[in-house]
């Protein structure tokens, strides 16, 4: 399914319904279209009428990228910006970048997977504890994915708030994190 998302533009040739194309007019729509699974294409105004900012394009793309980010959402292969608003369809435009990009890092991750429970110590470095290997793992996840933001961070702490013996049989474990430095990132 191909979704065109305008509120005053019909359909034109480029996005003719006998080539799969349905028109919406809301931020709600798409969303409940997108959440079946089935949009393999989307195409975004921004400003939608009289409700705005309650019903901006812009809003379903923050909706995907978050969806992209705490669950395995998978967003339309192709995904473009129609708007005459120039500064939102820009921050749009980045905003499908920045989408792209987690989409591309997940995938590589679930090829070559790096999980806490099965890394291996060098034989002459004495094994960490469970614990650690968690808070190693979270501080190399947060780096990572604040890169893709766009921003590289020099020190991240990250440590148990409480500790003791049974913390290593816990299924649960709440931590502090610290982080010290962070420097935005700027293309030229």
């Amino acid at each position: 399914m191909k979704v065109y998302l305008d509120d005053a533009r019909p359909l034109d040739e480029n996005h003719s319904p006998n080539d799969g194309w349905v028109k919406v007019m809301s931020v709600n729509e798409v969303i409940t279209l997108l959440q079946t699974g089935l949009v393999t294409e989307l195409s975004l105004d921004n400003d939608l009428g009289d409700q705005a900012p309650h019903n901006e394009g812009y809003q379903v793309l923050n909706w995907i990228e978050e969806q992209v980010y705490i669950s395995d959402f998978t967003p339309p292969d192709v995904m473009k910006v129609h708007s005459a608003n120039s500064v939102r369809a820009l921050q749009m435009e980045k905003t499908i970048e920045t989408i792209r990009r987690r989409v591309a890092t997940r995938s590589e991750r679930q090829k070559n997977p790096i999980h806490f429970a099965t890394m291996v110590e060098p034989e002459s470095t004495p094994a960490k504890p469970f614990s650690q290997r968690l808070i190693d793992s979270i501080t190399h996840t947060l780096k990572s994915d604040l890169l893709l933001k766009g921003l590289k961070v020099d020190n991240v702490s990250i440590s148990p708030i409480e500790e003791d013996d049974t913390l290593e049989q816990s299924t649960n474990m709440q931590v502090t994190i610290q982080i010290d430095v962070i420097t935005l990132m700027c293309k030229p």
